[in-house]
């Protein structure tokens, strides 16, 4: 059993119309992996690293362990069910049946306070796939991270998946509702958003849920919890400072002498008249006039690489064409942490966290 991806799990026997007894464990994954459409499979793997890919991700899966024990493994949204029996149809007709009446779970809405474990190890990160964990709401008088800016079926009349224009839908609603909450765009203010729309696996199956989540988190061990609502706290205003270094997806700064994942370089303004395309590189282009002044990292085989922190499509309809850059590492195209200055001195750290 991979304990190591379980948050939770529960356990019951059950028998089915000839009497055949079936054991079935019921899991929560950490907080990453829930509702990952294809978290069965993650767990299939931690049996057998040799099972195929499924051709659906609600595919009933069929694992052999290593002492040759069959077992079936089913994902239902927030958790994945695990079935094993004497007689191996017995268990897989029983996984079957549960997905047949499977119902899309009830989701996350607007106004909605939320408690998100950020100690869990984050191989898979530390936020949902999808919004489904409901026992993750928390009454707002109480201790909480994170709230849902907006909860919502957007009814798009999308005939077959788009990527981009989805991103783009997705962008441009969450940064509104953002803008309206707090009185200020994201780029001033703390609270960082994390959005949800379907990907093509989800979209194929009727999934149109939009939800726009802001939360507040730390780079440390100690959670920044809060009651009542995030736009009655104040202190909040986010100001940026060249050579500032931050973790990945966070706000807060950090030591450039600390392990990091990016730099601030600076601000450029952009003359675009119509709004890039979400695959375009034109934030990312503008942002090169900084390279002159970043040096070579030592003994590191990493390199620089400059991204933008794009303006979001409803604050580029307002008016706003300010770029902020940043400058992280990557090896082979992968993201890699550092420590030091991208100005000064700079080195890529290995998995121990000890400078390469």
């Amino acid at each position: 059993m991979p304990f190591v991806i379980v948050d939770g799990a529960a356990a019951a026997i059950f028998a089915d119309d000839n009497d055949n007894r079936i054991a079935v464990v019921s899991i929560i994954p950490l907080s990453g992996l829930r509702a990952n459409p294809y978290v069965s499979y993650h767990f299939a793997t931690a049996v057998n690293p040799d099972v195929g890919v499924p051709d659906e991700a609600d595919e009933v899966l069929e694992v052999e362990s290593a002492d040759g024990e069959t077992f079936y493994l089913w994902s239902e949204g927030d958790g994945v069910m695990i079935a094993v029996s004497d007689d191996n149809d017995a268990a897989r007709r029983y996984l079957e049946a549960r997905r047949d009446i499977d119902e899309l779970n009830p989701v996350w809405a607007t106004g909605d306070c939320l408690y998100l474990p950020q100690d869990q190890p984050d191989f898979y990160g530390r936020m949902p796939y999808a919004p489904f964990a409901l026992d993750q709401v928390v009454p707002c008088i109480g201790p909480h991270n994170a709230e849902v800016l907006l909860g919502e079926f957007t009814g798009t009349d999308l005939d077959e998946f788009d990527g981009l224009e989805i991103a783009y839908l997705r962008s441009y609603r969450c940064d509104e509702v953002y803008t309206e909450e707090f009185g200020r765009s994201q780029e001033e203010y703390l609270p960082s958003m994390i959005t949800y729309m379907p990907d093509i696996d989800e979209f194929d199956r009727g999934d149109r849920y939009l939800a726009c989540v802001v939360i507040l988190d730390d780079v440390g061990d100690t959670e920044v919890l809060f009651a009542g609502r995030m736009a009655d706290l104040t202190d909040l205003d986010w100001v940026l400072e060249v050579g500032a270094c931050f973790a990945t997806s966070s706000k807060f700064e950090l030591s450039c002498d600390a392990v990091h994942s990016l730099q601030f370089l600076g601000s450029v303004s952009v003359e675009f008249e119509t709004y890039p395309s979400f695959d375009s590189t034109d934030f990312d282009d503008a942002c090169e006039v900084f390279g002159s002044g970043l040096v070579e990292g030592t003994a590191t085989g990493a390199e620089i690489r400059i991204i933008s922190g794009r303006i979001q499509p409803y604050q580029f309809e307002l008016g706003a064409r300010t770029v902020h850059c940043f400058a992280g590492a990557v090896v082979g195209g992968f993201a890699v942490e550092v420590v030091g200055s991208f100005f000064e001195k700079w080195s890529e750290v290995d998995e121990n966290a000890d400078a390469a």
